[in-house]
């Protein structure tokens, strides 16, 4: 009888404990604000039958390659409690912006006192502007997005681009796999508005961990956009090629592959590379490895040079050595030992063979240390960290008066001396004035108070 009797008392316990409902935690809302192109506010409210001791939010962009991007972050204002309404804001402004067009993934995590966890469903946005009346075009896996100009003119653009897949599947390889999103602003101006820190020359952008391109496009310089969707979507199949999270491509061979590309320089850039190669003043290759100079001139003429480069070595030893070479910086070769195992030279010895071949003198100068050109992301949180640019393809170069290129690189001697002469002048002026002021009230001048 005692065993019965224990037995329908346990029975009894577990089926009170199994009515009981266990605690539960409840998401009331979970979405997001867009303030483009400066922030993404994420918000949350949620209540828990016990007090909620952790919330954090899981975030990423959606990217191919090797980069990956998780990162996670705990709201300022969360507060525990049984009921939690808090939001999280990620800046663009300090972390670095993202293109337009980028895909971004979220979740929350909740945790309350007693270890019971809630992760959300993983929800996605799109990153863009709701300003423009953006319109697509497709064909094949390349989608181009205007809001300016007729289909006619969208379509010449988006034709454009699959007739330069075409020749860059002969010349490197093929697109990534999915889609690949070509946005096109009607100027330069609202194409910088929509990314932060970029430089004033740029005329477009390629991003190709998220598969996107954006370019200031208007009706009118639908002659230049022609060539710079090809240049852009180069930049997209090189960054498919050599994609190791430890490669570099030295800037004058992304550069050079992609004017190649499009066809060659813009005429201006060309005149400059003229110029500075009739002046021997043309900026060694190892200037030109790690970013191009901010100034738009000097820009122009490192496109130039990048193109005459990569040129050069495509003319001189074939398109399979090249196709080598992006092969030993996928495997995470240094550039220089890429080149020393394919051609047989480093930096300095293409620099020498180069302009052997153009007929021009060793360079007149020591090698410059390059000037980079500032990427669209700051190299701050997130962790993964949104997809950096490929370095900007310039707007149409606009003449620039003549002389050389060195002539016009920076102010004179006297031009940096004079506001230090000056400030020097002014400084002597004041202590003169301030020993007399003392002498005079040492020996009891004019207005110089009595003592008592």
């Amino acid at each position: 009888m005692k065993r019965i009797a224990l037995l329908t008392a346990l029975l009894l316990g577990l089926m009170t404990t199994a009515s009981s409902p266990a605690p539960t935690i409840q998401v009331g809302r979970a979405n997001v604000t867009l303030n483009f192109p400066q922030e993404i506010v994420f918000h949350l409210e949620a209540t828990s039958d016990r007090p909620l001791s952790q919330v954090e939010i899981e975030y990423g962009v959606e990217m191919s390659g090797c980069a990956t991007s998780i990162n996670r972050a705990v709201p300022d204002n969360f507060q525990p409690g049984s009921t939690v309404s808090t939001s999280w804001t990620w800046d663009m402004r300090q972390t670095g912006s993202l293109p337009p067009g980028s895909r971004i993934w979220w979740s929350w995590l909740l945790v309350d006192s007693a270890g019971q966890r809630l992760e959300t469903d993983r929800q996605t946005l799109l990153w863009l502007d709701d300003v423009h009346p953006w319109q697509s075009l497709r064909a094949a896996n390349l989608v181009l997005h205007w809001y300016t100009g007729t289909q006619g003119f969208a379509q010449q653009l988006l034709d454009s681009g699959t007739a330069s897949v075409g020749r860059l599947h002969q010349q490197l390889g093929d697109l990534p796999p999915g889609d690949v999103d070509i946005y096109i602003y009607d100027s330069s101006d609202a194409m910088r508005a929509s990314i932060l820190f970029e430089p004033a020359w740029s005329g477009g952008l390629a991003f190709p961990e998220s598969r996107v391109v954006i370019l200031g496009i208007g009706p009118g310089d639908l002659a230049w956009g022609l060539g710079a969707v090809a240049h852009e979507l180069a930049h997209v199949v090189i960054g498919n090629l050599v994609n190791h999270c430890y490669s570099s491509l030295p800037t004058w061979l992304n550069e050079g592959l992609a004017v190649v590309a499009q066809g060659g320089p813009d005429p201006e850039s060309q005149h400059l590379f003229d110029q500075a190669l009739a002046a021997n003043t043309l900026l060694p290759v190892r200037a030109l490895s790690n970013g191009f100079a901010e100034d738009s001139g000097r820009a122009s003429l490192s496109y130039a040079e990048a193109h005459s480069l990569v040129s050069f070595l495509l003319k001189s030893y074939g398109q399979p050595k090249m196709l080598d070479l992006l092969g030993l910086l996928q495997a995470g070769y240094r550039y220089d030992h890429a080149l020393q195992q394919v051609y047989g030279f480093d930096s300095d010895g293409l620099d020498a063979a180069w302009r052997a071949a153009l007929g021009a003198p060793p360079p007149a100068q020591t090698p410059l240390a390059a000037q980079a050109t500032p990427t669209t992301i700051a190299t701050l949180v997130p962790l993964g960290g949104p997809p950096t640019a490929i370095t900007s393809t310039p707007l149409p170069t606009v003449a620039l008066s003549p002389g050389p290129l060195a002539a016009r690189s920076g102010p004179s001697t006297w031009t940096w001396l004079l506001p230090w002469v000056c400030a020097a002048g002014i400084a002597l002026l004041i202590i003169g004035m301030i020993v007399l002021l003392g002498v005079r009230r040492g020996r009891g001048g004019p207005g110089r108070p009595g003592h008592d």
